[in-house]
């Protein structure tokens, strides 16, 4: 709709594969590079690559550190892990909490859980929450939070009210400790990314909520800026900032939604991320 070639690489997750796929496209002469980068901390690498090259560059979704980035284009993460918290309290404003972040490296989860400990805090200050237990979840890793989970559940006798869980896929790994420990009464969790399997389970009212960033959001703003940015044509530089390091990224902050069985349909269905028949089945 815009009038741009666009060159997709997938890097399968692997930093090395990413760099030379980095490569191929300046050799191929593209104008604007987007990045979601795979190792935020080497990904320094790209950007110099590109500036040699005179070839600008935007983060997509993940700052990439210690470098000389152009522009970052992401989701407030602050805001995320406000709208998790926000939507806990307001229906459990007392019990026991379990969190799970995501790496402690991805500066993302790291903004989640500054924002979910500033908000917890008044409310276990005065005892109207217990946080059973809380981590990391390495490499965002299913069976590593599903061995965690299941720690809590084999060695704490407190009951689980709330699980604060920073995406998806944590979310139903937990809910899945749940099963194998036969317990039928689930807690209130929180996720991240309305995954397909994380939009299933909020509308048969197994995970409570996820939160919604809009990829089509995203996408269509990366592609207006990077649009701009490869005809030399004036780009409105945001408010926001993020510190990589070495600079100021100017940043363009999108806001994500809460998103859960009362509004599933107006959102993630109604953007097109997933067909009605994908998330509620044939049955539904």
């Amino acid at each position: 709709e815009e009038g741009i070639q666009l060159i997709v690489k997938t890097a399968g997750n692997d930093e090395n594969v990413q760099i030379n796929q980095v490569d191929e496209l300046l050799e191929e002469g593209v104008g604007a590079l987007l990045v979601v980068a795979v190792n935020q901390n080497t990904a320094a690498a790209i950007v110099r690559r590109a500036h040699k090259a005179n070839v600008p560059i935007i983060g997509c979704d993940r700052i990439i550190r210690n470098s000389d980035l152009d522009f970052l284009i992401t989701y407030d993460y602050r805001k995320v892990g406000e709208l998790m918290v926000d939507y806990a309290v307001q229906r459990v404003p007392r019990g026991n909490y379990v969190i799970f972040w995501g790496d402690a490296s991805d500066a993302n989860a790291v903004a989640i859980q500054n924002r979910q400990t500033e908000m917890l805090k008044p409310y276990v200050d005065r005892g109207d929450i217990n946080i059973i237990y809380k981590t990391h979840v390495e490499g965002w890793s299913d069976a590593y939070a599903k061995n965690q989970m299941d720690n809590v559940l084999s060695f704490s006798t407190q009951a689980v009210d709330v699980i604060l869980a920073s995406n998806d896929v944590i979310a139903n790994s937990t809910l899945d400790v749940f099963d194998s420990h036969q317990i039928s009464s689930k807690p209130l969790v929180t996720g991240q990314d309305a995954t397909l399997e994380g939009c299933q389970s909020v509308v048969r009212k197994r995970q409570t909520m996820t939160v919604y960033k809009s990829t089509v959001n995203m996408a269509k703003t990366a592609l207006v800026l990077a649009k701009k940015l490869s005809l030399n044509q004036r780009v409105e530089v945001p408010e926001a900032t993020t510190f990589n390091g070495r600079k100021q990224v100017p940043t363009v902050l999108l806001q994500p939604t809460v998103t859960d069985a009362t509004n599933m349909m107006s959102t993630v269905i109604s953007d097109g991320v997933f067909t009605k028949d994908e998330v509620y089945g044939p049955s539904l």
